[in-house]
């Protein structure tokens, strides 16, 4: 399987769902492998969203809630799904445009020991097609 290896963090399955240019908020999904050593994802950035947030569902008593859960914990030798139908999901707030399925969508991904790195996510008709379905492009 084909990933951005980034010094020893493997980062696949980058996916946001399309959406049409009205939409507040466009939720985005990976996956990430660290290596040898553990790192954190810190935050994340795009010029498409005034900002974006780690959201996790809270359940409790009947009420359903979102934290932001910045940072991300990325234990070693451990892969971390932020996926459609999990309780974390990126939230793109405040985007600026639509999401049209086939283009792609650079992220700025800061971590603690990776540092700032630009990723491509791919734009996809559902988020849950665009998961089970995913492959790398070289």
């Amino acid at each position: 399987m084909l990933s951005m290896l980034l010094l020893q963090l493997s980062i696949d399955h980058t996916i946001i769902p399309a959406a049409p240019a009205n939409e507040d908020a466009v939720a985005a999904y990976a996956a990430f492998t660290a290596g040898s050593r553990a790192d954190r994802l810190l935050s994340a950035s795009c010029t498409c969203a005034e900002r974006i947030e780690l959201h996790r569902v809270v359940r409790k008593d009947g009420q359903v809630d979102m934290i932001d859960d910045f940072p991300l914990a990325l234990p070693k030798r451990t892969r971390v799904e932020v996926k459609p139908g999990s309780d974390l999901h990126f939230m793109l707030i405040g985007t600026r445009r639509a999401f049209v399925s086939g283009e792609r969508v650079t992220m700025t991904l800061t971590f603690a020991r990776a540092g700032r790195r630009d990723i491509s996510f791919r734009v996809v008709p559902t988020s849950a097609s665009g998961w089970t379905e995913w492959r790398a492009e070289p």
